[in-house]
């Protein structure tokens, strides 16, 4: 933000003046300090957002509290205007960087929501196979009239049967101490 500022020293202070403060530009960074010090107090009175809607309200605080600053250096504030007011590039920075954040936040818990859905719907479709294969299998050893033991065994024999007719290797993976046996007939 840039603030032009127009003041005049009044005539008839001014030998005054040139005997306090000797040269110009000691005058000038005096007028300078208090002139930021203006800025700074009403800048802090305004929200950051109100210094576009408000514009005219932030100058005319600058103005007034500047008037009061500078009175000591008899000086009477013609004007002050307010350049360029719009946010600092590491704030403007700060902000896209927050939004960038709150978009991978949003991106990442989307994709966990897809990622639990498919999840879901794996665990629903391998449960009820499960469901399926069990019911099959309470079906044929009730149909049979077997135990689970009997029925190990007759699925034992239907692999190996395929397997002796061509179909696919029979891979059995037995942990101790199970017992895998073959027999003809049950």
């Amino acid at each position: 933000m840039d603030v032009v500022l127009q003041y005049t020293i009044a005539k008839d202070s001014l030998p005054e003046v040139a005997a306090k403060f000797r040269n110009f530009d000691k005058y000038q960074a005096l007028m300078t300090a208090a002139a930021n010090k203006a800025i700074h107090y009403s800048c802090a009175q305004f929200h950051v957002f109100d210094f576009q809607p408000q514009r005219v309200d932030v100058q005319d605080m600058i103005k007034l509290k500047m008037q009061e600053n500078v009175a000591m250096f008899q000086a009477t504030i013609h004007d002050v205007q307010l350049r360029n007011a719009g946010f600092p590039s590491q704030w403007k920075d700060a902000v896209a960087s927050k939004e960038q954040a709150y978009q991978d936040i949003s991106l990442a818990l989307n994709e966990r929501d897809q990622r639990v859905a498919t999840a879901n719907g794996t665990l629903a479709v391998a449960l009820q196979q499960l469901e399926n294969e069990a019911a099959t299998a309470a079906d044929i050893m009730s149909q049979l009239n077997m135990t689970v033991k009997d029925f190990i065994a007759y699925l034992t024999n239907r692999a190996l049967e395929s397997h002796a007719q061509g179909g696919s290797p029979v891979k059995l993976a037995l942990e101790a101490p199970a017992r895998g046996s073959y027999a003809t007939e049950l």
